[in-house]
């Protein structure tokens, strides 16, 4: 992989690829390619011969992997969609063991030191989706997966589906919103202790115990 990747970037940087290296080109390093275009591009101005020629490779070797241009397209929504959804939620369940741990995991990718290239790719991608019913139908489908990951943590705390699903929404939309404010406000302390704070709101009172509290005696 990390051949195919150096392959990917030496052609992205102009660097003609040896006939051998032409050879090896697999769906993978189109699609790194197509994405890496994608983030700073407008969708509909990719075309083949431009990212053959950025790969330093002939049309052929592009429709040795893929039918056309619209299957290139597929494969990068299709990328997208699992490196955002499954690999994310197998990370998270890697990495943290308890409900907690876990939020802590997912709200604190959005705080990372510096932009990453998902970031960026999620960005394009949305931006793609607003003017293509197929890719808004991908950003509706992970929107619900990553809703419905959020939903089941709030149930293994312990709490009912209607409160989860609440919790779920006001988690992934304090996610959402955090990534778009992170780049114009600038937090008072450590990111850390914002997530920590946020993760302690939303595993808070229930619903039910604040309406008990407040009927009369």
């Amino acid at each position: 992989m990390a051949t195919a990747l150096k392959r990917t970037k030496d052609a992205a940087r102009g660097r003609k690829l040896k006939p051998d290296q032409q050879e090896a080109l697999s769906p993978t390093d189109w699609v790194e390619a197509a994405t890496d275009f994608l983030i700073n591009n407008n969708i509909n101005s990719l075309d083949i011969p431009y990212l053959c020629r950025r790969l330093g490779v002939t049309k052929g070797s592009f429709y040795w992997h893929f039918k056309g241009r619209p299957e290139l397209l597929k494969a990068i929504l299709d990328e997208w969609r699992q490196r955002m959804t499954s690999d994310v939620s197998s990370r998270a369940e890697r990495s943290a063991t308890t409900v907690e741990s876990t939020l802590r995991y997912l709200l604190g990718l959005i705080r990372r030191p510096r932009p990453t290239r998902r970031g960026a790719i999620e960005r394009s991608v949305r931006e793609w989706a607003r003017t293509d019913p197929l890719t808004r139908a991908s950003v509706v489908e992970v929107d619900q997966m990553r809703l419905a990951f959020f939903e089941a943590l709030f149930r293994r705390h312990g709490l009912a589906d209607r409160e989860a699903r609440l919790r779920a929404y006001a988690a992934y939309a304090l996610m959402m919103g955090d990534s778009i404010l992170k780049e114009t406000i600038e937090l008072d302390g450590p990111a850390e202790d914002y997530v920590k704070l946020v993760v302690r709101l939303l595993l808070g009172q229930t619903e039910e115990t604040t309406t008990s509290k407040a009927k009369p005696v």
